[in-house]
């Protein structure tokens, strides 16, 4: 509830003071709810038997999709910011009341620590198992909002297509809603190890094909050709990276579940704030293509860390 109304007040702000302390509560409340609804998943796949976080995380993947339909609709509309934000904040609240009585109030019980001091040596002194997940968490948070959030500027800035080819942003999301639809047949074939390991050769093959001959050929179709195939590598490596270490942690971890995942999205959302400014630093010093080589790498290192390391056996 606090998510949508957090969203309804920042389409009421008057001033960029009032919109930066909306903006803040959105993003508490978002990160409450994307630690309660993974605890929510661990927990139905405790009871369901088998590992189905990805698809939950694919249906985020196609609500994302949705959400960007809706935004475009909005906007060829001419509908304001007030009334777009509205809706959805309605909607969201109706699907909340609907939906609130299929949540597992007690899946925890056995794991619930009642003792502060307890609670609080968990955070003090964190598994290795969750700062291992938390760092490839990280990378991928990384990937993510490379992706996100400089897609858009590759094909625009550095491979200058026309406004109607620039699909690079489109068949990634596409890719990634797939992949996390596929993550779990494919864990039943290769295990989550062999899933990590290959999602990381993807992620690094993905975006060193971009970097590397993305911009070489001279044929306008073949540069979107190329490009594309490295952001679906890209978009179907960083797919199932998130629902797998969060899978992991619930069928590895010993700390309480809830608590497990503060301490991991701790770590990996670190990510999402460093993307920006490394990519950013290293297009300034060099070329944009060198910052997606550099992501690119965190893809190599994603594939040593899920091979060596126990944690992901």
């Amino acid at each position: 509830m606090g998510y949508a109304l957090s969203l309804f007040a920042i389409g009421t702000a008057l001033n960029i003071y009032m919109l930066g302390v909306f903006l803040f509560c959105f993003g508490v409340f978002w990160n409450l709810c994307d630690i309660s609804l993974n605890t929510q998943g661990i927990g139905i796949e405790r009871l369901y038997g088998r590992t189905i976080m990805a698809s939950f995380h694919g249906g985020w993947s196609l609500a994302a999709c949705l959400g960007a339909l809706i935004g475009f609709i909005m906007i060829v509309s001419d509908v304001t910011p007030f009334w777009h934000f509205t809706l959805i904040a309605a909607l969201i609240l109706l699907l909340t009341m609907v939906s609130r009585r299929y949540l597992q109030d007690d899946v925890f019980t056995a794991e619930a620590v009642e003792d502060k001091s307890e609670k609080w040596q968990y955070i003090k002194r964190p598994e290795m198992l969750l700062i291992k997940l938390g760092l490839v968490g990280l990378f991928a948070l990384v990937v993510e909002s490379a992706m996100f959030d400089w897609s858009g500027v590759y094909f625009e800035s550095v491979l200058q297509v026309p406004k109607s080819l620039q699909i690079g942003f489109l068949v990634f999301m596409v890719m990634m809603t797939v992949g996390r639809f596929l993550a779990n047949y494919a864990y039943r074939i290769w295990g989550k190890q062999r899933v990590l390991q290959l999602s990381g050769a993807f992620i690094f093959i993905g975006f060193f094909t971009s970097a590397l001959l993305g911009s070489t050929v001279d044929s306008m179709a073949l540069k979107v050709i190329v490009n594309s195939f490295g952001f679906m590598l890209v978009g179907l490596g960083i797919s199932s990276m998130v629902p797998t270490i969060y899978s992991l942690v619930g069928a590895k971890s010993k700390t309480p579940v809830g608590i497990a995942l503060t301490i991991l999205s701790s770590i990996s959302f670190i990510g999402s704030l460093v993307a920006p400014l490394l990519i950013g630093a290293i297009s300034q010093a060099f070329n944009m293509e060198y910052a997606y080589m550099v992501v690119g790498l965190l893809g190599l290192c994603i594939l040593l860390m899920t091979t060596f390391s126990k944690a992901f056996r």
